[in-house]
């Protein structure tokens, strides 16, 4: 049993093979936290000062540095996502656990909500993704709405899983979903262009989006004539195929469907194991005609995402991605970075025709949607170098000031920087200039502008550049409205994001 203890709030998060839902008292035991947490009123672990503010294993904790990081991938997320049309709504935090339990395969890895005071579970369970609330919502606000919908979300979703690398126990997904009674290639189309522009913007280098349809999938097990009964089985087992583990595929084939033997497992695997443009792909006369138009849909996709912009070179056909079938019902694709393919992959979705209804059986809406795996992907830039972690704070320009008969001309300019959208950091402590560099150079912040007197406001820009260790550049000016007003130049011309690491360091890592 997983718990996570959060004494303020007097509550257990409990990870487990959850039962229909039922209050029943949490014996004491080790949870995979290597903690003891006893069910007994007012006993709690006996922490050492260490065991208290140390991360608790499958969460992150990051620094000043990364936490600004992932802060700024959250706003430019937003704003690539409202640029599509996409409308962000606010779900419960917990859901019950029973809907949770709906759309199956994931019971070992729900998070249960238990009473901290007495050990009872409740009704309630964590969402283990960003989806699943947005249909059980849509199943109880439907009426409320106008069709087609289209939303984003970039929240916490969490498992209970074991934590290794690139797979933790709370993480941040960027979602975006379109649900309407009836939805085309366009909008499956429009998601993953818009997953695709997230993930420029976020300066990941360019990605290879593989692309799949369930239909096609199963006309390959028709074809060897695996039942219908056997379908899903097997395509979680050919999801699984890699270059290095074909035997093992194809034993846990034989084993799951005996209506195959293991030349034909073989020969399965080796037609479904394309990877390549769609226009390379060409099916068999006697192909069915629900997998032909499966592949004319994604050629569909295809045509739209290049009208959109989109260097359509990085789709790849790829018949064995399976991934999902639990409730995806058409198209669905994987994101990957070429050359770091063992990251797993950055961003996928696809369509689902289904799931609203399973919480509202009356209710018939098809949807599409895809997710940026925000945590995972920030450590793999992080390990590749590709991330910017010289600034801990957001903030572009700090004002300072060299005595205190200085401080309101301070906060004069700070109001009026601030009036017009610059982030603007003021000095809160004793003035003296040399410190005040100091907090700006540790923080990372790009320009300081110091209050020297009435007639001296100095601009530092404090960013180090390739080539140098120390600040170069300096401007004076005689009046606020002049230093203001520079920087507002600066403001408008994209210039004030400026950080240590310089766009050509992280350039070079991309093509390495």
């Amino acid at each position: 049993m997983l718990r996570l203890v959060q004494p303020c709030r007097r509550i257990l998060m409990t990870a487990v093979n959850l039962p229909r839902p039922e209050v029943r008292p949490a014996p004491q035991e080790e949870s995979e936290f290597g903690e003891i947490v006893s069910s007994q009123r007012g006993e709690r672990p006996d922490y050492s000062i260490n065991n208290r503010l140390g991360t608790p294993s499958g969460f992150t904790n990051y620094t000043p540095q990364e936490a600004t990081c992932v802060i700024d991938w959250k706003a430019k997320l937003l704003e690539v996502f409202k640029t599509y049309g996409y409308t962000g709504i606010d779900t419960s935090p917990v859901e019950y656990a029973e809907n949770l339990q709906l759309t199956g395969g994931l019971d070992k890895q729900i998070f249960g909500v238990s009473r901290l005071q007495d050990g009872t579970l409740t009704k309630f369970g964590l969402p283990f993704d960003r989806t699943v609330p947005m249909a059980i919502y849509l199943a109880k606000h439907h009426l409320q709405m106008t069709f087609p919908y289209s939303r984003y979300d970039i929240d916490w979703s969490w498992r209970g899983e074991t934590a290794k690398a690139g797979r933790y126990r709370a993480f941040i997904q960027a979602d975006v979903d379109t649900v309407a009674p009836e939805i085309s290639a366009l909008a499956d189309a429009q998601c993953i262009v818009t997953l695709i522009m997230g993930l420029e913007r976020l300066g990941v280098p360019k990605c290879n989006v593989f692309l799949n349809h369930v239909d096609v999938a199963k006309s390959f097990l028709n074809d060897v004539g695996i039942p219908s009964d056997k379908q899903n089985d097997a395509l979680r087992a050919i999801d699984k195929l890699k270059p290095d583990n074909e035997d093992d595929v194809v034993a846990e084939l034989v084993a799951n469907v005996p209506e195959i033997n293991e030349d034909t497992a073989r020969d399965l695997l080796k037609s479904m194991s394309y990877r390549g443009p769609l226009s390379g792909f060409k099916f068999s006369k006697e192909t069915s005609v629900e997998a032909k138009a499966g592949l004319a849909h994604l050629r569909e996709i295809e045509k739209i995402a290049q009208g959109m912009g989109i260097d359509t070179s990085i789709f790849q056909f790829a018949p064995n991605l399976t991934r999902g079938l639990n409730y995806y019902t058409g198209v669905l694709f994987e994101t990957f970075m070429p050359g770091r393919e063992q990251y797993g992959s950055i961003a996928s979705g696809g369509r689902y025709d289904k799931l609203v209804e399973m919480f509202n059986p009356n209710l018939h809406l098809k949807g599409v949607g895809g997710s940026i795996g925000l945590t995972r992907l920030f450590d793999v830039m992080k390990a590749e170098n590709l991330v910017d972690l010289t600034k801990q704070t957001t903030a572009q320009v700090f004002v300072g000031y060299r005595t205190k008969d200085e401080l309101q001309a301070a906060i004069q300019v700070a109001a009026a920087l601030r009036e017009r959208g610059v982030y603007t950091e003021l000095h809160l402590n004793v003035p003296k200039v040399k410190k005040e560099l100091k907090i700006v150079d540790g923080k990372g912040i790009p320009f300081a502008l110091l209050v020297m007197n009435q007639d001296e406001i100095v601009l530092k820009e404090t960013f180090k550049k390739k080539t140098t260790e120390k600040q170069t550049d300096q401007l004076t000016f005689t009046s606020i409205e002049d230093a203001v007003a520079h920087i507002e130049r600066l403001k408008n011309e994209g210039l004030l994001d400026r950080s240590q690491k310089s766009q050509t360091e992280i350039e070079e890592c991309k093509e390495q």
